[in-house]
């Protein structure tokens, strides 16, 4: 098959996709990647509802467009757009920045479940709404103590290398809170 085939075959399918996701308001799709670790873990299938941004909460998982893929990050805040929209704010959780703003066009929803090994996972019922809360405002301090840091490191010290060591130490010291957060909470 020739490349421009395929492109019309794929172009063809995300739209029939998309017109099934529209009809149900629900989706499927199975994790990559692994800024999200160890909440969500590549081959991780997750159960996608389609919402407005408006009913988003603080640390919600989100799945949305970007360009050619799909992104799985935590919903910090929307904020107002052009001509009645909202750009909407996400970061992944081993990052220690947000993502750039993106159109609430290309929100997909809110994951509402996720299936680990034949397990599944209710992510808004129980304690899991508290929980999402608690890892997305520590993951929000970590990212504030990463930058201050970063800029003390700027400040004072001039070897690359001493740089280096020091962010490293950083990372590790400040990722302490997160890790023992989830292994209370989420990975119990």
């Amino acid at each position: 098959m020739n490349q421009e085939v395929e492109t019309d075959i794929r172009q063809a399918a995300i739209e029939l996709r998309d017109a099934v996701a529209a009809a149900s308001g629900f989706q499927r799709f199975v994790y990559k990647g692994s800024c999200m670790n160890p909440i969500l873990v590549e081959g991780d299938h997750l159960l996608v509802k389609k919402v407005r941004p408006e009913d988003l909460f603080f640390g919600d998982i989100v799945v949305y467009r970007k360009q050619d893929q799909f992104m799985v990050h935590r919903f910090l805040c929307c904020r107002p757009g052009k001509r009645n929209t909202f750009e909407i704010i996400t970061k992944p959780d081993n990052r220690f920045e947000n993502d750039n703003p993106f159109k609430q066009a290309n929100l997909i929803g809110r994951v509402v479940a996720i299936n680990k090994n034949g397990k599944r996972i209710k992510l808004h019922s129980g304690f899991k709404p508290i929980e999402s809360y608690l890892i997305t405002a520590v993951s929000i301090l970590e990212a504030t103590i990463f930058e201050l840091m970063l800029g003390i490191k700027r400040k004072f010290f001039k070897n690359a290398k001493i740089k280096k060591t020091f962010r490293n130490h950083v990372e590790k010291l400040i990722s302490v809170p997160k890790s023992l957060l989830l292994k209370l909470f989420f990975l119990a």
